[in-house]
């Protein structure tokens, strides 16, 4: 798959970027390696990020993955947390 499309694919669906259900890990590694690296650094940060944007623990955040709430790509033993997910796991837990 192109770059493009699988940007456009994960970044734009209705559902959020890496939070899709269609789109497996795999993808979503795909799509981390094949960004450019200011994009990947502004779409995936890692677990220390996340907790500033927030405003939880690192340990929180990291929990969040181990149990499925927000989507994270494995870099070696540490995480690259799908930014587009974080903000849809932070939104879902808004009263309406």
């Amino acid at each position: 798959m192109a770059l493009n499309e699988a940007y456009l694919k994960l970044a734009y669906s209705d559902s959020g970027a890496g939070s899709s259900p269609e789109a497996t890990d795999e993808e979503l590694l795909d799509l981390y390696l094949r960004l450019p690296k200011k994009e990947r650094d502004r779409r995936f940060v890692n677990t220390a990020k996340a907790a500033e944007i927030c405003g939880m623990a690192q340990r929180t955040v990291q929990y969040w993955i181990e149990i499925g709430l927000v989507r994270a790509i494995p870099i070696g033993k540490r995480y690259r947390i799908c930014t587009e997910s974080l903000y849809a796991h932070l939104k879902g837990g808004l009263p309406d």
